[in-house]
C-alpha cells in the first residue's frame, strides 16, 4: 500500500496520472490530422471550381 490506498486505489491513481498526459496528446494528433484532411479536401474543391469556370 502506498499512501494508505489499497492496491485498486494505487492502480486508479497511476492510470489517472498516465491518462492526464495522454489525453491532450491524443487530442493534438486528432486535430492535426483533421486539419490536414480538411486542407487537402479544400484544395481539391478549389481546383475543380477554377477548372469549371
Amino acid at each position: 500500500m502506498v499512501d494508505g490506498l489499497s492496491w485498486l486505489g494505487d492502480i486508479v491513481k497511476v492510470l489517472l496520472l498516465l491518462a492526464i498526459s495522454g489525453i491532450p496528446t491524443a487530442v493534438a494528433f486528432v486535430l492535426t490530422f483533421s486539419m490536414h484532411e480538411l486542407i487537402y479536401a479544400l484544395t481539391f474543391i478549389s481546383f475543380s471550381v477554377k477548372k469549371k469556370a
